[in-house]
């Protein structure tokens, strides 16, 4: 009897758990840009992560909105991501997921391809700041960004679809942070 019990515990606790394999799966809803609404504070200088993609991201928009740069993770300087930022950004194209270093540095945007992931893979990345630059590291790849105005109040920033378009549908990233 007290073994059945343990069994039913054990059975209840590990299929109640959202987290299972230590990813943090961010959805973005159909007809929404963000993955989450969460105001949090970064601390430190390097953000790893690892990403992995499914099915969920792959879209087609019209015309010039299909090559938007959708946001992944990194942080910001102040609420607004459109003055200083690093974050990196992904985009859906011909079966493979573009990764993207995308900052913005005294609010100009800048963006460079810097790797591809595919479906099902998890693909490890990371961003290192400096006191002059961004560092942008994507499975063995590397790219620098000059750094703009930096404060101490340096908040996430957590998954986003767009530019313009919302997304087309639920999309789901799991990120191990």
């Amino acid at each position: 009897m007290v073994r059945n019990r343990y069994w039913i515990i054990l059975l209840i606790l590990i299929t109640s758990c959202v987290d299972i394999d230590g990813y943090n799966v961010f959805t973005i809803h159909k007809n929404t840009h963000n993955s989450t609404q969460a105001i949090k504070k970064f601390r430190g200088n390097t953000l790893n992560f690892i990403v992995q993609f499914d099915e969920s991201v792959i879209y087609q928009l019209d015309g010039l909105d299909h090559i938007d740069t959708n946001k992944l993770i990194g942080f910001s300087y102040g609420l607004s991501p459109h003055n200083n930022s690093a974050r990196f950004g992904w985009r859906y194209f011909e079966g493979q997921v573009i990764i993207v270093a995308y900052s913005y540095v005294n609010g100009v945007r800048e963006i460079y391809d810097i790797g591809y992931c595919t479906i099902g893979e998890a693909c490890k990345g990371e961003i290192e700041e400096t006191h002059t630059e961004y560092i942008y590291r994507f499975k063995g790849a590397e790219h620098k960004i000059t750094k703009g105005v930096s404060s101490k109040n340096k908040y996430w920033e957590f998954p986003y679809f767009g530019g313009q378009q919302k997304a087309p549908h639920d999309i789901h990233i799991k990120l191990w942070l």
